[in-house]
């Protein structure tokens, strides 16, 4: 993939992303590379940066096969818990680790997770259970789906399905757009408030913006 001469820190992080959402770099390799532009101000280090990334031409794996075997640098744990009793859970603005099982628990306030930053694993499964709030799930296309979602009070939007008023229930299916899919079961239970689940490039555009403009 040609890089160009200069970019702007938002460009930079929404190129890194969608390497790594199409499975051109690993997660080690997207996680120093965001951070590293996040931390500078010098375009021509964000250009360093996505020049230093390993090429994904299909002539690439060709010279993986003389390189030396090395051991994974980890494994995705079994499980991994995110909680917060009263305010913001939030995991949009760093690249973070999942867990094969991961429960993600707001009891008051706001929950937010871009999964297109997030470490996947192969098959995996996402429980997010919220008592009072709102809870937004950011979804990359390549990654397959499944979602259940009951609402008791409130509004669900899923995959552009949405239900309101009392005890709302909702199943949607998607089916990942890129060959090295990974599939992810998503539980959400939502006592009152809203769930909103959407696939949007514009949304991880955007959050990468408000990450560039943060930093």
């Amino acid at each position: 993939m040609s890089v160009p001469e200069q970019h702007t820190q938002a460009d930079a992080l929404r190129e890194v992303r969608a390497r790594y959402e199409h499975g051109d770099v690993s997660f080690d390799d997207f996680n120093h590379a965001f951070n590293t532009i996040l931390k500078s101000k010098d375009p021509a280090e964000y250009t360093r940066v996505l020049a230093s990334l390993p090429d994904s031409s299909p002539m690439s794996v060709l010279d993986e096969i003389d390189q030396p075997y090395s051991k994974p640098k980890h494994r995705i744990p079994n499980n991994r818990n995110l909680f917060t009793l009263i305010g913001e859970l939030q995991r949009t603005r760093k690249p973070w680790r999942m867990g094969i099982h991961t429960n993600a628990v707001a009891l008051i306030g706001e929950l937010t997770l871009d999964l297109s930053l997030a470490e996947l694993p192969d098959n995996g499964i996402l429980n997010i259970v919220t008592l009072i709030g709102e809870t937004t799930i950011y979804i990359p296309r390549s990654l397959s789906v499944e979602i259940r979602s009951v609402n008791l009070i409130g509004e669900i939007n899923i995959l552009g399905e949405s239900r309101s008023g009392i005890l709302n229930f909702c199943h949607e299916e998607y089916d990942g757009a890129y060959p090295h899919k990974k599939h992810l079961i998503i539980h959400v239970v939502s006592i009152v408030g809203e769930v909103n689940i959407v696939q949007s490039e514009n949304a991880s555009q955007e959050n990468a913006s408000t990450v560039a403009r943060r930093s």
